[in-house]
């Protein structure tokens, strides 16, 4: 099996690295340094948190193993460094996207903390529910965003309404099945709340209004149960302790929200759905999409930015805010889901989310979650990624061709698979287009590789790396699992 190109290598290592600070000096402030790449360090912990995630693509013994994943490091450091040096990202975009990415770890630690993803799941509960999926139940729903829609379609099934009728009348969401038939469901399938009134819910019954906090409201009516054919438990337990863990760990997820709503006195202003549904269906501007222009809302007057949307409690006791033009530009971001625009309940729904990632962001530094140096340099890392992206994209895709030897060379290196039915070699002119691409492919990755190691070697020969290399014959291998202090 031919090893992780180089170029793969690089880019898969996730690792933060300190730059111009006192361990350059390699003092007693911080941890030892393995390598000084010009002005930048990679230090023990940096190496060692490289370690932990990648140690299974370096074979060999230990010391071989320990010296390529830091021959590795020391190349990414000197793209990541040139990259820097020629100013493929600016300092703006860089400062931009640590704050970014340090905000993204600080929240992830305090989800971690409030809601972790390894709740505690009983063999009792595992086997209670494998009990509970001995059947399955034929069931119906009706989903609405908020309770009072829930009620009113409650009321018209229990005056006689056809409930699969009224399922897709108020279905604005587009979430449900035709005629909210879900079929034969199985426990365990669906969120908690639900899964309670499949496997206890009376067969002709309609249930509800049911809450599932953050999604919406229901209505259940289980047409029938019959028994199901099994694994055997040993064989599914795994799967279901998953399973209970993702909805415990939901759970726990929805308590968190309402308990940050409440604390920190989340209020979305009256009349902030509508402003904002109005500056959504107001476009008067356009962008290019694929070289087509694509209408977009006008950019909000200064009067219009700031309008307020959302209040609640901000840092050290002062007022909060999350206004209009905070929106525009959450809404321009395209890693984040907007609204169902034409359901007013995903708005506020989506309005609140905005404002509770903010709120949530104040407490994660309120508890000083973004600190811890492990955490420290998982943000680093995001920024560095970044700059070793657009260097490899800029100084090795881009510049890289391949000539007729590449791809010669290509062909050689498969010509003894390569046989016709008199057992030699295919020419490559007559082998098959599917072929051809596959060895042109293969020739330009080649070449890449070929590309990013005559990089690499002409800026180690100008930034010189000094690698210490007895601090890297003390350090272990394998590397230990990192723990929540590194």
């Amino acid at each position: 099996m031919r090893p992780l190109p180089i170029a793969a290598r690089l880019l898969a290592l996730v690792s933060g690295f300190v730059v111009l600070t006192a361990l350059l000096a390699g003092c007693s402030s911080g941890p030892p340094v393995l390598a000084k790449v010009g002005d930048r360090a990679i230090t023990v912990d940096d190496f060692l948190d490289v370690a932990s995630r990648s140690q299974d693509q370096y074979t060999g013994s230990p010391d071989s193993a320990k010296a390529a994943l830091l021959e590795d490091l020391v190349k990414r450091e000197l793209v990541v460094g040139e990259a820097i040096r020629r100013g493929l990202v600016s300092p703006g975009d860089q400062a931009r996207m640590l704050q970014q990415a340090q905000e993204q770890v600080a929240l992830r630690a305090l989800i971690q903390q409030l809601a972790p993803g390894d709740v505690p799941v009983s063999d009792a509960e595992v086997q209670a529910l494998y009990q509970q999926r001995a059947n399955e139940a034929h069931a119906l729903i009706v989903f609405t965003p908020d309770r009072a829609a829930c009620a009113q379609a409650f009321g018209e099934i229990q005056r006689g309404a056809d409930f699969g009728a009224t399922a897709d009348r108020f279905n604005t969401t587009g979430m449900t099945p035709p005629g909210g038939d879900l079929g034969f469901i199985t426990p365990g399938t669906l969120m908690p709340v639900l899964d309670e009134a499949l496997t206890r819910g009376a067969p002709g019954k309609v249930l509800g209004p049911i809450e599932s906090p953050a999604d919406g409201w229901f209505l259940v009516k289980v047409l029938e149960r019959r028994p199901r054919q099994q694994e055997p438990f040993e064989q599914v337990s795994p799967m279901l302790r998953q399973g209970l863990q993702q909805g415990k760990q939901r759970v726990l997820m929805n308590r968190v929200q309402r308990e940050l709503t409440t604390q920190y006195h989340v209020t979305v202003e009256a009349g902030a759905l509508q402003a904002l549904f109005a500056r959504h269906n107001a476009p008067q501007d356009t962008v290019s999409v694929g070289g087509l222009r694509v209408p977009v809302a006008a950019r909000p007057t200064p009067e219009e930015e700031r309008q307020v949307l959302v209040r609640y409690d901000g840092a050290e006791g002062r007022p909060g805010t999350y206004t209009l033009g905070d929106a525009v530009l959450d809404l321009q971001d395209r890693s984040r889901p907007g609204p169902n625009w034409s359901v007013m309940p995903t708005i506020d729904l989506w309005l609140k989310n905005a404002a509770l990632q903010r709120v949530a962001l104040i407490e994660a530094r309120r508890r000083r979650l973004g600190e811890e140096p492990a955490r420290a340099r998982a943000a680093r890392a995001q920024v560095e990624n970044a700059l070793l992206q657009t260097a490899y994209e800029t100084l090795v895709l881009s510049p890289t061709t391949i000539s007729g030897e590449d791809v010669q060379a290509a062909y050689l290196r498969h010509a003894a698979q390569l046989l016709g039915g008199d057992g030699m070699p295919i020419e490559y002119a007559k082998l098959d287009p599917n072929t051809r691409q596959a060895l042109q492919s293969e020739a330009l990755e080649f070449a890449r590789e070929r590309r990013l190691k005559e990089l690499t070697d002409s800026l180690a020969l100008q930034r010189k790396p000094v690698i210490h290399q007895e601090r890297l014959k003390r350090l272990p291998w394998p590397v230990p699992p990192a723990g929540p202090g590194r």
